[in-house]
């Protein structure tokens, strides 16, 4: 809406606001703050209480063979983040529609192993869907892919 208000005022003042966002948008800081913000990154959907990622759009971190998490989105399905290994052969009902990564990068400064999570669920929108309370939370993983992708298939 701002954008389609600079393009349609004119006068001094639209002008004197037009070189300011100008100049804003030619810094690192505010070119990313505007191309996030009109790209949805900065979105955040309620998907109930819990972990303060919940429901916002997963960092493409990298991984320990090389490739980023974005490269697991590539087919289009869910991806579940794994790096203890505790949920894959929870997961496996889901295994046509679902890309499982078990191992991020856990070297520093790329990736802080104490902030990793047991597992996590991501949408094929890139969205956090379910994070694990412990690795042994199999019947919340049970459950978030359910709501997710739909009964398993046994």
């Amino acid at each position: 809406m701002a954008q389609t208000a600079l393009s349609s005022t004119s006068g001094p003042r639209a002008d004197a606001l037009r070189e300011v966002m100008a100049d804003l948008l030619d810094t690192p800081d505010g070119a990313t703050y505007v191309v996030s913000t009109i790209g949805g990154d900065r979105q955040r959907y309620d998907l109930g209480r819990g972990h303060p990622l919940l429901g916002t759009r997963v960092p493409d971190i990298p991984l320990g063979d090389g490739r980023t998490l974005a490269d697991a989105f590539r087919t289009g399905r869910a991806v579940l983040i794994d790096p203890t290994g505790a949920s894959r052969d929870s997961a496996t009902a889901w295994a046509d529609r679902l890309t499982v990564v078990a191992e991020p990068d856990t070297t520093p400064p790329a990736h802080d192993p104490a902030e990793t999570p047991p597992a996590t669920l991501v949408r094929p929108d890139g969205y956090v869907a379910w994070i694990a309370g412990d690795p042994d939370d199999t019947t919340g993983l049970h459950a978030a892919l359910t709501r997710w992708l739909g009964p398993p298939h046994t």
